[in-house]
């Protein structure tokens, strides 16, 4: 149900990294009006949000809610009360479900499961083969799994990308290519460095031998490596269609982590040395790296204290607080984190009506305080905090998804389903 609502007092993150006192007013839905001196009156419900950070809502264009198939460890209904804690206001899903949604009909029952389920803004990717069709109109990206990632094969030689790729306008990538995987016990030797970069190297191949009207948009998810890096800076500089998206495990942790820790830090691809991780802060610093994805890839307890853990981490409850963190401690600066969270997506997505805090936008708001947290009970039936050895400055005090109030100090209130975001297919 919406209010009229007021944010007092609050201070607005714009784009270009400056903050500023402002007064924020949500009318139907959407942001009325941002004023630094906003006045009450009758119908207004006021909320002062004084020492608190404005921002829009993160898009997380990479998750994995385990949906249908493996509801025991998350579900669209958990994960998106997760995404909420974290400070995501909408998700994109990824398709290596049981059953994959690599057709029309399993692409239509999970968009019913969306609809039914979410209570963030949501989207979903398609899983890509040689035999598909062409990209469904409401699917944001065909996904292409160079390293097998559910019952349908991994895609990874010359030909099958080709196919792919003059099927859809816009594919999303795991760049490890399987045929490079070795038997070692070690996860990160067991897939190494020269899975990435023959993966790469196909990728590019495929590019160069289309023509530019046959090439879709790439993006590459979970960029990890110095390799990845290079890739990406050498692409764009030729003029190629290339984004770049990373992870906040990937600018937070190391192999070194996993082996201190344990299988919660074990991830695809793996966690790699501090030289690639400095390589990815400073592609974040320098824009080849558009975007934040979480790769929210829970994993029940059990799965992951067996003898044969799973690989994934569970990043989407502590998302904002994480990469805010990377500004306040001076490793990016603020200018890149509206960018990351936000802004980048919506144009390589080609999202509409999505225009962040300014007037007229749905009012998708998150406030970040520094003063307390707001919540330490786990959301994500993972059970783990993969940022509780760091110390977060921020945590997400309020969330507005589509101008609700949904959390509030730790407490999810009023919540009600999220809509579908599809990708304009053109600009």
């Amino acid at each position: 149900m919406h209010q009229k609502i007021l944010l007092k007092n609050g201070t607005l993150l714009y784009p270009h990294g400056a903050m500023k006192k402002e007064d924020l007013m949500i009318e139907n839905g959407k942001i009325r009006e941002i004023d630094n001196s906003l006045s009450v009156y009758s119908g207004i419900h006021e909320i002062d949000v004084t020492g608190g950070l404005l921002l829009p809502g993160m898009i997380d264009p990479h998750v994995h809610f385990r949906e249908p198939g493996f509801l025991e460890k998350e579900g669209i209904d958990n994960g998106s009360k997760a995404a909420i804690k974290g400070g995501v206001t909408t998700v994109f899903d990824m398709p290596n479900t049981n059953p994959p949604c690599d057709n029309l009909q399993a692409f239509e029952e999970k968009r019913s499961l969306f609809q039914e389920k979410s209570f963030v803004n949501w989207g979903l990717h398609y899983m890509a083969s040689p035999t598909m069709g062409m990209l469904p109109e409401k699917a944001l990206s065909a996904k292409i799994y160079m390293a097998r990632s559910s019952s349908q094969s991994a895609w990874n030689d010359f030909n099958s990308l080709k196919t792919i790729f003059q099927k859809s306008p816009c594919v999303t990538i795991h760049g490890e290519d399987e045929k490079y995987f070795i038997h070692n016990p070690c996860h990160s030797h067991r897939r190494p460095r020269k899975a990435i970069q023959e993966a790469l190297k196909t990728i590019k191949d495929v590019l160069i031998n289309l023509s530019e009207d046959e090439r879709p948009r790439v993006i590459l998810c979970h960029a990890s490596t110095v390799d990845d890096v290079s890739w990406l800076k050498e692409m764009k500089a030729k003029g190629f269609d290339v984004w770049g998206e990373t992870a906040p495990h990937y600018l937070w942790f190391t192999a070194d982590d996993e082996e201190k820790y344990g299988a919660k830090y074990q991830v695809n691809p793996p966690l790699r040395n501090s030289q690639d991780r400095e390589a990815l802060r400073q592609a974040v610093k320098e824009g080849i790296l558009d975007f934040i994805g979480t790769d929210h890839a829970p994993h029940t307890p059990a799965e992951k204290a067996s003898s044969n853990p799973p690989s994934g981490i569970p990043g989407i409850e502590w998302a904002m607080p994480a990469i805010l963190e990377l500004a306040e401690q001076q490793i990016i600066p603020w200018s890149r984190i509206i960018p990351l969270i936000y802004s980048k997506s919506c144009q390589c997505y080609k999202l509409s009506g999505y225009s962040g805090l300014n007037s007229g936008g749905w009012a998708n708001v998150v406030v970040l305080k520094k003063t307390k947290k707001f919540s330490d009970t786990l959301v994500t039936k993972a059970g783990y905090n993969p940022y509780e050895h760091l110390r977060l400055t921020y945590s997400v005090d309020k969330v507005f998804v589509n101008g609700n109030l949904v959390y509030d100090e730790g407490q999810f209130k009023n919540l009600e389903k999220g809509k579908e975001i599809v990708r304009a297919f053109s600009d």
